[in-house]
């Protein structure tokens, strides 16, 4: 009756490692992930519209083509996201491309110092939460 539970503990074993490898291959923290900025390049946008849903009518407003920069160097840096978090929604920034695609992106406020976002399915970390805030608010005070 030994040898059984031997090879039982045995096959345990056998069984956990590979789970355990696998954990770890497919945990991936923003913190980790590889930089990138999701963000089309700048010379390819159209036009960039954001729509800040904090008011009461979730006004729409056109950022100036010469801002395409600035807008575009917020979300450099970002890191896909594999486990995001519950935030408050911000507003959302349409990219119109010169080739009539849109990419939409979802920002959200964290309240902490990383910002948040999701285009696609993707959700990402990246920029600075006040950043964002300020940038895009600026459209909205100089509406």
């Amino acid at each position: 009756m030994k040898w059984i539970r031997n090879i039982l503990a045995s096959l345990g074993w056998i069984l956990a490692v590979p789970a355990i490898i696998y954990a770890f291959a497919s945990f991936q923290p923003y913190q980790y992930a590889k930089p990138e900025n999701p963000m089309p390049s700048v010379e390819t946008i159209k036009s960039i519209r954001f729509i800040e849903s904090t008011s009461k009518s979730n006004a729409e407003f056109i950022i100036p083509t010469n801002d395409f920069p600035m807008v575009s160097l917020l979300f450099a840096g970002s890191r896909k996201d594999s486990k995001p978090s519950k935030w408050v929604f911000f507003g959302d920034l349409y990219v119109d491309l010169l080739d009539c695609d849109t990419v939409r992106f979802e920002l959200y406020t964290t309240h902490k110092s990383t910002g948040a976002f999701k285009t696609g399915e993707q959700y990402y970390r990246g920029g600075i939460d006040e950043q964002f805030k300020s940038v895009l608010t600026k459209y909205i005070s100089n509406k």
